[in-house]
Order: C-alpha cells, then structure tokens, then sequence
C-alpha cells in the first residue's frame, strides 16, 4: 500500500453513504460467520500485504457490527460520531497522547484540566473547589463517585477500607438504568446487599417520597445511608428531580451522585438548561464522552464538586481521551452541541405528531429528543410487551429499521424511539410513523 492514509481517508468519507446500504444489525447466524471468515481470510503467524489486511478488516466493519450511526437505528442513544471526534482520536494516537502522567505527557494532562474546568463551570460548580478527569468509560466515572462518597462519608475509609463504616452502608438506586450496579458494589467491598432500589413514579423519576421514607426506616435500623444515585437521562429518557434529591441528601447528610450518560448533549443545551440545572447541587457527575460530544468511545469523565475526597483517587487518569473531546469542543463550542441537540428535539417533537395523527400514545418523560410510543388498544402488560418486541423484530427484519422495548415509570412497556442521528429528517420520519403503522395493521 503506497499511501495508507488517503485510504484511510476514502473509508472514512464512504462510511455516510455505505452506511444506508446495509443491514442495521447482524443476522442471527453472525457469529458463525465472522468466525468462519477470519479462519479463512486471516493467518496471523505470517504477514500479509498492509493492502490485503486492510481492505478485508474493513469488510468486516462494514459487515457485522451493529452500526449505532446507521440512519435506520432508533434504538441507540449511542448515535453519530461528528467528525471532529475522528480526527482529534486519530491525532491523539498518531502523537501517541494517551499517556496518563504528567511527566510524558503534559499537553493531554493540561487539556485534561482545560475541558474539566469547562464543564465544572457549565454545570455550576465553584472553580475553586471542584475539580475532575477524564475515564477510561462511563462506567469507572460512577465508580470514582463511589469511592469518593465513602471518602468523604466515613473518614477513617481510606486507610481501614469497608471496616470504617458504621452499620451496614448503604446507596440508593431508582429501579430503572441499575444495570451493573450490583457488580460495581461487589468489586468495591461493599456487597449486593448495600443497593437500594427506589421505585419510580409514573413519570419515570426517582420517587422522592419513597426515597425518604426508606432512608429514615434503613437509618432506624441501624444501617448507615450515605449516597444517592440520581440519572440524568434513563434507557427510557426520564431525568429524576435532581433539585429535590439534593436537598434530601443534604438534610440527611449523603452524597448525591448524578449520572448524566444517558443525557447526551444536554449539558451544553440552552433548550435543556432547566433540566440540567440541578447538577450543581450534585457532590458529582459522570458524563460518557460518547453521547455528549459525539467522539468514538469508550470514555467517561468524572467531575467532583468537592476538592477533598479528590486525593484519595488514583493519579492516573486517561486525560489522553480528553484530546478527541477538546478538538469536538474546540469546533463546535457549546453553541454548536445546542444546535445539534436541537435539531434532534425538533425531529423528536414531528415525530410525536406523526405518530398521534395515528393514533399511538407516545410519553415524552422529558425534553432528551426520545419518545416512548404506545398502542392504546393494548392494556396487559403481557400483550403489550409480546406484542411491542414482535412489531420490533418485523420491523428490522422488513424494513432494516432498529427501535427497542423500554419499561418506564412504574412498569408499563413501551417502544423506545431515539433520535440520536444528525442526519435525521422529516422523511425519515415520515417512513418510520407509515411503517411502523403498516405492522401494527398487519397484526390485527
């Protein structure tokens, strides 16, 4: 191969116009297919021509993931990487900028701090005492915050461990995004018996009264309270009363945690401030750098509003990360983000339309441009979700669309619509409300 980047620059500006051309996801029989292919195609004891190697891992790319970009996928927050994200993640590699320490790489740890303060200053967190890092995902953020809680709330944590809490510790999770929760408990010494789900309201947010009724009985019962998970953006797009489990948390004297994931780019909306506006009553936040600056991911960042528990955290970080971030923010600035968000809400707010002048009940839980659609002809719950994930798989497998099953509020199923692609328009829109009607038709 004589020159590999303009390759690499030909795949990469084919993507947007292959993308429609192909199945949204892989077919049931993938895995015996990729493995049957790399067995065939792949020698790894030998080399093979850079061309040869090259041009085969790119079909497998543009075969068998699941592409969250596709315009056909409506199921995924995860939707399309800006170009921006490419070029500083390819930047970054290229000058081999992922180093965590200060000493080999200070141009990523100053970036680093550059884009924390930025957002600790959007959020509302006071300069002086807050501060934060980039992570290697969303994942380890909510971890930082936990370790950070128990820092701050049992003072003899850092040197004696689980043994410096009183009573039994316990976190407070609503019912819905408390995947992997549990896991995280168990790898930090606390156990699966210190979670607490809360119920949700018929909204989909975190019931606030039920929340302070099971602290008060926990804390009567000898055990020991001391974080609050809020979510900024649940599977099925609630955002819990961020102001009002702040003020719980700080009469009770726990730690509020918020993860933002599922909250995409409203952080930096001006349409979405209100909603936001509780962040920073938070103690700390986790964003994933995938859904709020539209980067290639993995990536998390973890901003703390105390400068204290800080210093028990480990040094270092993947600030490397923070370049593809710094380059997306460079360019497009927060007014940018706003009006991506934007177009996507407004695409969010047709598409409801389309779907009520057919008769389909459609939840917004909030202002994150997705939309929770219904058929009020089905009442059990049972028929609606066997009914709802037939339409779905009709649906992908007729017309190459992707949309997913979501429980909201306090357990009805819904049909779970994202709009989470850039090039969205009305007559994508209009094609998704006109077949997903012709299935439901179908069906009766």
């Amino acid at each position: 191969m004589q020159r590999p980047f303009d390759w690499l620059r030909e795949q990469l500006a084919a993507i947007a116009e292959h993308l429609p051309t192909i199945p949204v996801v892989p077919g049931a029989d993938s895995s015996a297919q990729i493995h049957s292919f790399l067995a065939e195609h792949f020698e790894l004891s030998h080399q093979a021509p850079l061309d040869q190697a090259c041009e085969l891992t790119a079909s497998l790319m543009r075969g068998w993931p699941t592409h969250a970009g596709h315009p056909q996928n409506f199921a995924s927050m995860y939707g399309d990487v800006h170009p921006t994200g490419l070029i500083g993640d390819s930047l970054a590699s290229a000058w081999d900028a992922h180093s965590s320490l200060q000493t080999s790489s200070p141009l990523a740890q100053e970036i680093e701090a550059f884009v924390v303060a930025f957002l600790c200053h959007r959020i509302g967190f006071k300069p002086q005492q807050s501060n934060g890092f980039f992570t290697a995902d969303a994942a380890q953020a909510k971890q930082l915050a936990l370790v950070s809680a128990l820092a701050q709330c049992f003072p003899g944590f850092a040197e004696s461990g689980v043994r410096a809490c009183e009573g039994r510790p316990l976190i407070y999770h609503s019912q819905a995004n408390a995947d992997g929760l549990a896991e995280l408990l168990t790898t930090t010494g606390l156990g699966r018996e210190s979670l607490r789900l809360v119920r949700c309201a018929a909204n989909g947010q975190m019931d606030i009264k039920t929340l302070r009724r099971m602290i008060i009985e926990d804390a009567r019962n000898d055990h020991t309270p001391f974080m609050v998970i809020a979510s900024a953006g649940t599977d099925a797009g609630a955002i819990d009363p961020i102001k009002g489990l702040a003020a719980l948390a700080r009469v009770q004297g726990m730690w509020l945690h918020v993860d933002a994931s599922g909250g995409g780019m409203g952080l930096l909306c001006n349409a979405l401030k209100g909603d936001f506006d509780g962040l920073r009553f938070a103690d700390s936040v986790a964003i994933d750098t995938r859904t709020a600056f539209a980067v290639p991911g993995p990536g998390g960042i973890f901003l703390c509003r105390h400068a204290q528990p800080m210093q028990f955290l480990p040094q270092a970080t993947s600030a490397g990360l923070a370049i593809k971030a710094f380059l997306a923010l460079a360019h497009l600035g927060a007014d940018g983000y706003s009006d991506l968000l934007q177009h996507q809400l407004n695409m969010a707010s047709q598409l409801e339309v389309l779907l009520v002048q057919k008769n389909w009940r459609v939840l917004r839980p909030s202002l994150l441009p997705v939309l929770l659609v219904q058929d009020p002809g089905l009442n059990h719950e049972n028929e609606q979700s066997s009914r709802y994930l037939h339409w779905i798989d009709t649906l992908r497998e007729k017309h190459n669309t992707l949309l997913s099953l979501v429980t909201h509020g306090d357990g009805q199923a819904c049909i779970r619509v994202c709009i989470s692609n850039f090039a969205t328009n009305l007559a994508c829109l209009q094609e998704l409300a006109e077949n997903l009607e012709e299935i439901r038709q179908i069906s009766e």
